[in-house]
């Protein structure tokens, strides 16, 4: 059923939402810029192969393509009924929230999904929890091939593993996380927030079984596989040609600092340690190393945020929107 409310009175605003995120990329990209020396980034980016560009678009649309299909998989897994054309609204709408700190900004998908479904947020918010943990698990996947062969950030990722293992283990250890949970009843600060746990833990036990873990895990890989064969057309175009191998660690790499980070979007962590492998391993000169990372950064995150934002204009009524 369709329970699109009242659109005056149960509007999300999303204007402040954006503006320090923006306002932080700017003054990132004018960082990078200064730092690559402005007269030498310029000729660089140039020196582009634009003819490029709609593939490596492309390529991200790719990977958006196939994260909606696990999104739609999450969905059916805890039986929420949505139609493919409110399923694709709700989902593509929420790339806009992926410059937002941690993320975090794409649980209004699971308010979306109660304004059509009825289902409480609890439920549904561990379809968003566990979309963006696999892809976590998928990228971090990907950067250990580069991180064993070239012996390059190795403890980072060994404790990103580590942690990632950890909840798993704990999610999937009903006697221990039905213990916890219970024992929050007695804590005065959450104790009437313990049934929605409840709700949001039983979901995330769904998702995270072992057959579910490993086919999401699987469709990420591919998913962030396509991102990092546009990195590698990235340095094709800018005629400094690196490996697949290389391009991917220094995509997937600079992703994981980026999403553990917690800041938007991973905003300054993403580039700096993008721009500082390709400087370190790479053998680029700063102003390429700049421009490689500007190109990647604009025709994936931003490129999905002004899909987001277009999807969330088209249908601002239907979902109660407002951008004033």
């Amino acid at each position: 059923m369709d329970k699109t409310g009242d659109v005056a009175e149960n509007s999300i605003n999303f204007r402040k939402k954006f503006l320090v995120p923006v306002l932080l990329a700017f003054f990132v990209f004018v960082g990078l810029v200064l730092y690559g020396d402005v007269s030498k980034v310029g000729p660089a980016l140039l020196r582009f192969n634009w003819i490029l560009l709609p593939l490596i678009l492309s390529l991200t649309l790719i990977d958006d393509l196939l994260r909606f299909v696990k999104w739609n998989y999450f969905l059916k897994v805890l039986g929420v009924e949505l139609s493919l054309v409110n399923s694709a609204t709700i989902f593509f709408g929420g790339l806009a929230m992926a410059i937002t700190p941690g993320k975090v900004g794409e649980l209004f998908k699971s308010l979306l999904i109660k304004r059509f479904t009825g289902r409480d947020v609890s439920e549904t918010m561990p379809v968003v929890m566990v979309e963006r943990f696999t892809d976590l698990l998928a990228v971090t996947l990907l950067a250990s091939i580069g991180v064993i062969y070239f012996q390059y950030g190795i403890f980072a990722l060994v404790v990103v593993f580590a942690l990632a293992l950890v909840l798993i283990l704990l999610i999937q250890n009903r006697n221990i996380s039905n213990w916890l949970i219970e024992r929050s009843r007695y804590v005065p600060i959450i104790k009437r927030y313990t049934d929605s746990i409840r709700n949001f833990y039983e979901s995330s036990y769904k998702l995270l079984r072992l057959p579910r873990l490993l086919f999401s895990v699987f469709i990420s890989v591919l998913s962030w596989g396509s991102e990092c064969l546009a990195m590698y057309l990235i340095f094709s175009g800018l005629d400094v040609g690196q490996s697949i191998l290389l391009s991917t660690f220094i995509f997937t790499f600079s992703s994981v600092m980026g999403a553990v980070s917690l800041l938007p979007g991973g905003l300054g962590v993403a580039e700096g340690s993008m721009t500082g492998i390709m400087i370190a391993l790479a053998g680029l000169s700063k102003s390429f190393a700049v421009s490689a990372t500007l190109l990647i950064r604009l025709s994936t995150i931003w490129f999905a945020v002004v899909i987001g934002l277009t999807t969330l204009l088209l249908n601002r009524e239907k979902l109660g929107l407002s951008f004033s």
